[in-house]
């Protein structure tokens, strides 16, 4: 096994290659038994005779889940370096496949938050493209599509074609997560959307009109878009993204809310806890809440992406109870 100071020096040379390698660059940057070293370790892969890559486990720039920036404080803080090595190691090796980065890969290259890493180089091939060359598939998912001059140029599609690859190929709860953060930077407008989105046709059409349809700028993370994704489903609810409450001296703002059924939904995680104070505030919150009579439903990310189902049912159930009781009818005391 190389030593970790020549591997890194591999990875590295690898990486400023643009991913794709011919042997005698590598041999020259470290030595003849580390190159050899590192593809009997599953380091880096060999793609042909004589041609070199990288590896989902090789480089954890590409695929170590450890190292990938949490959607939780994406927001809040910059990137560290090994994260903008990530970024820099996607972006050359989608250069040298002659294509552009795509999905959430093109997401996180425009620096919006997203609600799961990709496991593989999601990148754009011009359409007539006959496939990749020297570029192990396992490490590559390509989809072919027209690409404009600035996105062969830049490597990247477009912050409007990024929405629109993601409404159309991903889950609904990843695609409205990154419809939202789009929207929330600045680098997409609501109309701008709304118009790319209703126009098209094509696979998955009804789900593009409707991520540009529901997209909200005022989530304010992707756990939060993906528990309205969820919830939108829900047609007992009435839902406003960072609700504001306020009143009798007390004022906060809820993750998403109901303001005719006065109820809350809240997005609960370990990591946006951060702290025993950040922990204690969301529980004065709720009490607070709880207290001038509306109904505090915390929801967890696992819920959210595991069991939706469940999550479907208990909000109807409660929007059931709180009708019953009055409210939303006019009838509540």
């Amino acid at each position: 096994m190389p030593r970790p100071s020549r591997r890194r020096e591999l990875l590295e040379a690898l990486v400023a290659a643009g991913g794709v390698a011919d042997r005698s660059v590598l041999v020259a940057a470290t030595s003849v038994g580390t190159v050899r070293g590192a593809v009997a370790d599953g380091s880096i892969r060999r793609l042909r005779h004589g041609r070199y890559g990288l590896t989902t486990d090789a480089d954890p720039r590409l695929g170590d889940r450890r190292l990938a920036r949490s959607w939780a404080t994406w927001n809040d803080e910059e990137p560290t370096p090994e994260e903008v090595a990530a970024l820099t190691a996607r972006h050359r090796l989608a250069q040298a496949c002659g294509g552009a980065l795509s999905h959430r890969c093109a997401a996180a290259h425009h620096d919006w938050p997203i609600l799961r890493e990709p496991s593989t180089l999601e990148i754009a091939l011009p359409t007539g493209r006959r496939g990749l060359v020297g570029v192990d598939t396992c490490v590559v998912t390509a989809r072919r599509s027209v690409l404009t001059e600035d996105e062969l140029r830049d490597a990247v599609r477009s912050p409007l074609a990024t929405v629109a690859d993601c409404a159309r190929d991903l889950p609904f709860t990843e695609a409205l997560a990154i419809a939202d953060s789009a929207l929330r930077s600045g680098a997409v407008g609501p109309s701008e959307l709304v118009q790319a989105t209703a126009a098209g046709g094509g696979v998955n059409a009804a789900q593009v009109r409707r991520v540009g349809a529901c997209a909200d700028p005022r989530a304010a993370n992707p756990f939060e878009s993906a528990l309205r994704a969820v919830l939108l489903d829900v047609s007992e609810l009435t839902l406003v993204p960072q609700l504001e409450i306020s009143g009798d001296g007390f004022a906060a703002l809820a993750d998403l809310g109901d303001p005719l059924r006065r109820i809350v939904f809240e997005a609960n995680s370990y990591e946006f806890h951060g702290s025993p104070s950040d922990f204690e505030a969301d529980l004065t919150r709720y009490a607070e809440l709880t207290g001038r009579d509306w109904l505090v439903l915390p929801v967890t990310l696992s819920q959210v992406l595991d069991k939706p189902e469940w999550v479907r049912s208990m909000a109807r159930a409660a929007a059931y109870v709180r009708r019953a009781h009055g409210y939303g009818t006019g009838r509540a005391a």
